[in-house]
């Protein structure tokens, strides 16, 4: 794989004079022999992917390593780095607008930047201390970057400032395929506030959190999304009478138009043990890190504990550190070390 510094296509971004020469910049730089010695496997093609510097440590893990800022897709990294400027430029014109201050703090976050991100929600709150908007990003944020005690006080407090609004459709920065968004306020507080209770193992109270998303989950794509880690969760404490309560309403008529993977993997639950096997685990076979860490909880739960080491294994050699599921892997592995 050749990839291109983060840092160059910033400089060789389209102006008037000069966005012509962007594509051919790119390709002359992929070819160069130095850059090839960077190179790792992976299975994107090599001229899809760009590392942001390398010297770039976004967050510390459970396990201790540092992680470094993701690789990101060229395209991918041109249109979110356009965007970005774009934000920016909004925020520089008035840094005290709560709107220009969280777009700005989302728009770095999508391209894994998230201590830069943390820090303009930071310098929201300190300016709008009664948005929860911003305490449900920045607690987001925290999660990623596994400060999930941050994570818990920033979220239970957006949902406190959050009891009184009503239900609030939250603009997509990431557009699904119908551009139709999904999600709300008040469903992302307690989804997040679930996940980070969960990283901590305090299951009781990512149950309560789960259930509480619940509530607010007013289409197919977030309940398939809050049952999965509810179900998981009831898992973890043994109670897989509840666990498969869940997944009596779950069927695949379902209209889904962004969480498929979540789907995918609740219908795998209902069937057992005669269709959940190792092909289900296989990485060609498996969309995300956090499929493949529900069916580790899975095996887990259901006696196979060596098959659901061996996942974990397997999740935490990628890299996706930024992936629910790969935090939640790395979160069930530091805490096995410490036993």
């Amino acid at each position: 794989m050749r990839l291109v510094d983060v840092r160059y296509l910033r400089q060789m971004k389209p102006t008037k004079h000069r966005g012509h020469f962007l594509k051919s910049a790119i390709t002359i730089f992929c070819l160069l022999p130095f850059l090839w010695t960077a190179c790792k496997p992976t299975s994107k093609s090599s001229d899809e992917l760009i590392s942001a510097p390398q010297i770039v440590g976004e967050a510390i893990s459970f396990l201790g390593d540092t992680l470094l800022r993701p690789e990101i897709e060229v395209e991918k990294f041109l249109q979110n780095d356009s965007l970005l400027e774009e934000a920016k430029a909004v925020f520089l014109e008035d840094s005290t607008d709560l709107n220009a201050i969280i777009w700005y703090g989302r728009r770095l976050a999508y391209l894994h930047r998230y201590k830069e991100a943390i820090d303009v929600f930071t310098h929201g709150i300190l300016l709008h201390p009664g948005s929860p908007e911003l305490f449900r990003h920045r607690g987001h944020r925290y999660i990623t970057v596994r400060q999930t005690q941050n994570a818990i006080q920033d979220l239970k407090r957006g949902a406190t400032l959050a009891a009184n609004r009503e239900m609030e459709v939250e603009p997509d920065g990431i557009p699904n395929k119908l551009d139709i968004p999904l999600s709300n306020l008040h469903f992302n507080i307690y989804y997040h506030l679930g996940l980070a209770y969960y990283l901590q193992a305090n299951y009781a109270e990512a149950i309560t959190s789960f259930q509480t998303s619940m509530q607010y989950a007013n289409n197919p794509d977030l309940v398939v999304a809050a049952t999965y880690w509810l179900y998981l969760t009831y898992l973890r404490t043994g109670d897989q009478d509840t666990a498969k309560r869940l997944l009596t309403n779950i069927h695949p008529d379902m209209e889904i138009i962004e969480n498929e993977a979540y789907l995918h993997q609740l219908l795998l639950f209902q069937t057992g043990q005669s269709e959940l096997n190792e092909s289900d685990s296989s990485p060609e076979s498996t969309s995300s890190e956090t499929q493949q860490y529900g069916i580790s909880c899975w095996y887990e739960a259901n006696g196979r504990r060596s098959e659901a080491d061996s996942i974990r294994s397997m999740i935490l050699a990628e890299d996706g550190w930024h992936y629910f599921g790969y935090i939640a892997a790395e979160a069930d592995a530091a805490r096995m070390l410490a036993q």
